[in-house]
């Protein structure tokens, strides 16, 4: 597993809108639906929704307690209609915070929060909180998540896609994201059809099968970034986190079944699915997806399929965060990094 679910949204009543003190507050809401993230996601979204003047007030949830040990990031997405990347004139406006039973939000021994950047109104965005720093009285069982407005000389929206604690793997979201895209969704005379990741040397599943198999992996030069993002922002100052690795990952998709009319629906379903230029999601993270022709590394004589026998070939490209703790900068700030395309 890469991931768990803290918050799907799919009962935005667990949540409750307070003031600074504490009592109910009428200038802050939580409300179920918002724009899908990506065509045919099936998670539910909330819109937060913080009126000018609501400063200090926020949204919180309890809930049983929650182990994040294994976990060293927290995922938000989301999508707001004001900008706020931290700038003097474009200030962070959402902060959010974790406690515990024993470590309660606010407490002298939990500090932890995470100022919310937003880079671009009107697109959904990943937001990546580092938990390394999260008190392990508070990590190990977290039992209240709370999101809180810090600036409010404007109202603003903000939608929130389902909240992840996340383990970064680049090929184990890649199989992920192609399974959560094909495994079960299509339902040939009553019955769904599986879809399986094996090695390309395993023998045949019982159809009626997708069988996926990836059998390159290599790492794309050209789209990997020679710096890290920004991310953990807690006042003026922000981690910059090792630069990630950007992967290629071919996978050949084979449709077996025990009639042709099956094969050929199947098939059909995997092209539908799978568009030229398709989004899948892994772990909470997004990766793109591409048609190829069958490259020489697809077909060593243990994989080589029949002749008969129909596969569609893809790309997914995805990246795998750099290992080791970010970076962290205070101003004033003296480094500036600039990337050109050598290509170009």
């Amino acid at each position: 597993m890469a991931s768990l679910v803290i918050e799907g949204f799919g009962d935005v009543t667990a949540w409750t809108a307070k003031r600074p003190g504490g009592g109910a507050s009428t200038s802050v809401s939580l409300d179920a639906g918002g724009p899908a993230r990506l065509p045919g996601l099936t998670s539910a979204s909330a819109t937060l929704t913080v009126a000018a003047g609501a400063l200090g007030h926020y949204v919180e949830r309890a809930s049983s307690g929650i182990d994040l040990r294994p976990w060293p990031d927290l995922l938000l997405w989301v999508r707001s209609d004001r900008v706020g990347t931290g700038a003097p004139d474009l200030p962070h406006y959402l902060e959010v915070r974790l406690g515990s039973a024993a470590l309660p939000i606010g407490s002298p021994g939990n500090t932890w929060s995470r100022l919310v950047p937003v880079d671009v109104a009107g697109q959904w965005q990943p937001v990546p909180l580092s938990l390394a720093d999260l008190p392990g009285a508070a990590r190990q069982a977290v039992t209240r998540i709370r999101l809180t407005c810090v600036e409010a000389s404007l109202g603003w929206s903000m939608q929130l896609d389902a909240i992840l604690a996340v383990l970064p793997e680049a090929l184990v979201d890649a199989d992920a994201a192609l399974l959560g895209r094909l495994d079960n969704r299509l339902v040939i005379a009553g019955n769904p059809v599986p879809a399986v990741v094996v090695p390309v040397d395993a023998p045949a599943p019982t159809p009626p099968v997708l069988r996926l198999s990836n059998y390159d992996v290599r790492p794309d030069r050209a789209r990997t970034p020679i710096d890290g993002p920004r991310t953990d922002y807690t006042g003026a100052t922000f981690s910059v986190r090792p630069e990630p690795t950007v992967y290629q990952l071919d996978y050949a998709i084979e449709a077996l079944a025990a009639d042709r009319d099956s094969e050929a629906r199947m098939l059909q379903f995997v092209l539908d699915e799978l568009t030229p230029t398709a989004v899948l999601t892994g772990a909470g993270r997004t990766i793109s997806a591409e048609w190829i022709d069958q490259p020489p590394t697809a077909a060593p004589p243990a994989a080589a399929p029949p002749p008969d026998h129909p596969v569609v070939h893809v790309r997914l490209v995805t990246s795998q965060p750099g290992l080791g703790d970010g970076q962290r900068a205070v101003p004033p700030y003296h480094d500036i990094v600039v990337e050109v395309d050598q290509h170009a």
